[in-house]
C-alpha cells in the first residue's frame, strides 16, 4: 500500500509538474537539516545501495547520495533505446528491485521530452523492502496518475510468474538498475521466471555499477539467456557522464521478440550487419561487439530466418563471436537448406568436401553443389565446376566445367571469372588460346596498371610496394589484378622479364587539360610517364578499354593489334648493332645511324 498521510506524501502529492530533480531537492532539504555526524552514519549504512532500506532517513539519504548518479546513468541508457520503444503509443513498465521507483521516475523525465504523448498503461514494482515499495507506489502514482500500479513485495528468489502479469498487446519495458550484478540471489531463477512470462515485445534496460568482471558478466549471462539480443553495450565513467563524482557504470540494452511479432526489417538489419562483419578482413573479436551481434544473429536464426541461419553457420564455421564449432555450423546450414536456401547447399558441400568435422565425402559434396547450382547460385556453380574439372566426386568433364564457370561469371562471381580465365589459358574445355584469355579479361573489365621500367630507375616506387620477384606470366598478372585480390588496386612494375613488385602507388598527373572523367589508374599511368621513360599499360575497369601512357601522353582505346604493335615499337632497344663497311660489328645510338 502506498505511503499516505505523511509530510513527505503531502509534498509529493502537491508537487507541480513532477520531475526527478524536484524529488532530489526534497531529499536534500531533509538531509541538510540532519547533523553531519548522523549523515555520515546514514551514508555508511547504505552499503553503496546494496542493503535493504528500512527507515525514512535511509530512503532520503539514498536519493541524496546516489540519486543524481542513478539519473545520469539511466538517462544515458534511455537515449540509446530503439525507436520502436520511444515512438510506441503505449507501453508497460516492470521495475525490478525498484527501491523507491527511481528508474521509473527517470523514464518519466526522458519520455516527457522525447514523446510526451506516450501512455504508460501499467507499472509493476518489485521490491523486498515494504517501506521502499510504498514510497515507490507513492512516487509512481504521482508521476503516472493514469497508470495501473502493481506492487510486489518479494525478493527475486521468491518471485513467481504469477506475480507479474504482462499484457500481450503492448511493448513491455523491463528496468534493471543496480540490481542484476548482486550475487546474493539466484540469477538463473530470475531468468527462468522472466522467460516463462514473456509474450510479444520486450525491451530491457540494464544499468549496474562496475565492481569486478565476474559481477559484470552476470549482465551478459542474463541477456543471453532471456532469448534476446544485446543491441547496445557500453562502459561509462564520470567523464562520459559529465559529472564530477567518481561514477562507473555498465549499460546493456536488449530486445526479445516472439516469432509471431517478428518484424522482418529487424532480421534484415541483423543479417546485413552480420554479413558485413563477416566480410571484414580482420574480424577477430574485440570487446563485446561480435558477441552481441552473435546473440542477435542467433535470435533471428532461431525464429526461422533462413538467411540468418546460414550466416550463423558461417560464424560458427569461422569462429566469430564464439569458439569455432563445425557441428553447429553444419546444424545451422542444414536448417537453412531445409528452407531451400541456395547458399546453404554450397556451404554444406564445402564442409563435406573439406572434411570439416565430418568424414571427407566428395560425392555428397557434389550432391549439395548441384542443389545450389540448380538455383543458379554462383558459388555452387563454381564449386561444382571445379569438381567436374578435377574429377572429385564425379566423372571429369571439362566442357561442363567451362559451362558452369561461364554461367557463374556472368553473375559477376570473381572466382568463376578466374577459373574461366584459366580454362581459356590452358585449353580446358576449349582450345588453348592466350589471346582469348586476354580478350576475356578485357571483356570482363578486369582493371590493370602495368608499368615497364626502361632506363630511368623506378626504385622509389618499388621500395614501399609488395615485392614479387617472379617471372612475368599471364596467370600471375591475372591473379594480381583479379577483382578483390589484395593487390588489385595498385600497379605492378616490370623489370626485364620479371614482375618486381605489385601494389605500387604512383603520383597522379596534375595536367589541367586531362579529361576529368579519367580515373585514378589513367592519371597514375600518365604521372609515371611524365616523370620517367617508363611505359604504362592500362586496362580500364569500367570500360575494358586498353591504353598506353608513354612520353608524356596517353594513347586511348587501342585495339589488341594496335596495342601489340605500339608495345613492340616502344620496347625496341635504343642502341642497335650495325656494320661498318669492313663488316666490323659495333654499337651506336639511333640518332647516329
Amino acid at each position: 500500500m502506498k505511503e499516505s498521510k505523511t509530510a513527505y506524501a503531502y509534498l509529493i502529492e502537491h508537487m507541480q509538474e513532477p520531475s526527478f530533480l524536484k524529488v532530489w531537492d526534497i531529499a536534500y532539504d531533509f538531509i541538510r537539516n540532519i547533523p553531519s555526524e548522523l549523515c555520515d552514519e546514514l551514508h555508511e549504512s547504505l552499503n553503496r545501495g546494496v542493503d535493504v532500506l528500512d527507515s525514512e532517513p535511509l530512503l532520503q539519504m539514498y536519493i541524496y547520495a546516489f540519486g543524481k548518479m542513478h539519473n545520469a546513468k539511466l538517462i544515458h541508457a534511455f537515449n540509446h533505446l530503439q525507436d520502436r520503444v520511444i515512438k510506441s503509443d503505449q507501453i508497460e513498465i516492470v521495475d525490478y528491485g525498484c527501491g523507491q521507483g527511481l528508474a521509473s521516475l527517470c523514464y518519466h523525465d526522458f519520455i516527457k521530452e522525447h514523446n510526451p504523448l506516450q501512455q504508460i498503461t501499467k507499472i509493476t514494482l518489485i521490491e523486498p523492502s515494504p517501506l521502499a515499495l510504498s514510497r515507490a507506489e507513492l512516487l509512481c502514482s504521482c508521476f503516472y496518475p493514469d497508470a495501473e500500479i502493481i506492487a510486489v513485495n518479494k525478493s527475486f528468489d521468491d518471485l513467481t510468474t504469477e506475480d507479474i502479469n504482462i499484457s500481450s498487446k503492448v511493448l513491455t519495458l523491463h528496468l534493471f538498475s543496480n540490481i542484476l550484478d548482486v550475487e546474493s540471489y539466484d540469477l538463473h531463477h530470475l531468468i527462468q521466471t522472466i522467460t516463462n512470462l514473456l509474450s510479444e515485445r520486450n525491451e530491457y534496460v540494464i544499468v549496474s555499477p562496475i565492481q569486478n568482471t565476474l559481477r559484470t558478466q552476470r549482465l551478459k549471462i542474463f541477456a543471453s539467456n532471456i532469448g534476446g539480443f544485446i543491441y547496445y553495450e557500453n562502459y561509462l565513467d564520470k567523464r562520459q557522464l559529465n559529472e564530477e563524482r567518481d561514477w562507473t557504470c555498465a549499460v546493456l540494452l536488449c530486445s526479445s521478440i516472439t516469432k509471431q511479432e517478428l518484424d522482418e526489417s529487424e532480421c534484415d538489419q541483423v543479417f546485413e550487419e552480420a554479413l558485413s562483419y563477416f566480410d571484414k578482413k580482420d574480424n577477430n573479436l574485440e570487446g563485446g561487439e561480435s558477441v552481441a551481434l552473435l546473440h542477435r544473429l542467433k535470435y533471428c536464426a532461431e525464429l526461422g530466418d533462413k538467411r540468418c541461419q546460414n550466416q550463423l553457420g558461417a560464424w560458427y564455421l569461422k569462429g566469430i563471436g564464439t569458439e569455432q564449432d563445425y557441428s553447429l555450423a553444419l546444424k545451422w546450414f542444414q536448417k537453412a537448406a531445409e528452407q531451400n536456401y541456395a547458399a546453404a547447399f554450397s556451404n554444406i558441400g564445402n564442409i563435406y568436401q573439406k572434411g570439416l568435422g565430418v568424414e571427407v565425402d566428395n560425392q555428397k559434396a557434389v550432391q549439395y553443389y548441384k542443389k545450389g547450382s540448380d538455383q543458379k547460385h554462383s558459388d555452387s556453380q563454381c564449386r561444382l565446376g571445379i569438381c567436374y574439372l578435377n574429377g572429385k566426386g564425379i566423372d571429369t568433364n571439362k566442357n561442363i566445367a567451362l559451362s558452369l564457370f561461364t554461367e557463374s561469371s556472368l553473375q559477376g562471381y570473381a572466382p568463376a571469372m578466374f577459373m574461366l580465365y584459366e580454362c581459356y589459358l590452358n585449353g580446358w574445355g576449349t582450345g588453348k588460346d592466350e589471346n582469348a584469355a586476354i580478350e576475356y579479361l578485357k571483356k570482363n573489365k578486369i582493371g590493370a596498371l602495368i608499368v615497364i621500367e626502361r632506363d630511368v630507375s623506378l626504385q622509389d616506387y618499388i621500395s614501399p610496394a609488395t615485392k614479387v620477384y617472379a617471372d612475368l606470366t599471364s596467370p600471375l598478372l591475372g591473379t594480381i589484378f583479379f577483382p578483390n585480390s589484395p593487390l588489385h588496386d595498385g600497379g605492378v612494375i616490370v623489370q626485364g622479364d620479371r614482375i618486381t613488385c605489385a601494389g605500387a602507388v604512383f603520383k597522379t598527373s596534375m595536367d589541367p587539360n586531362l579529361n576529368k572523367k579519367l580515373g585514378t589508374r589513367h592519371r597514375a599511368a600518365l604521372g609515371i610517364a611524365e616523370e620517367s621513360d617508363a611505359i604504362a599499360l592500362i586496362v580500364s575497369e569500367e570500360t575494358g578499354r586498353i591504353s598506353i601512357a608513354v612520353d608524356h601522353e596517353i594513347h586511348y582505346n587501342l585495339s589488341l593489334d594496335e596495342f601489340r604493335m605500339m608495345l613492340v615499337e616502344e620496347l625496341k632497344p635504343k642502341t642497335e648493332l650495325f656494320y661498318d663497311a669492313d663488316g666490323a660489328e659495333r654499337e651506336g645510338e639511333d640518332d647516329e645511324i
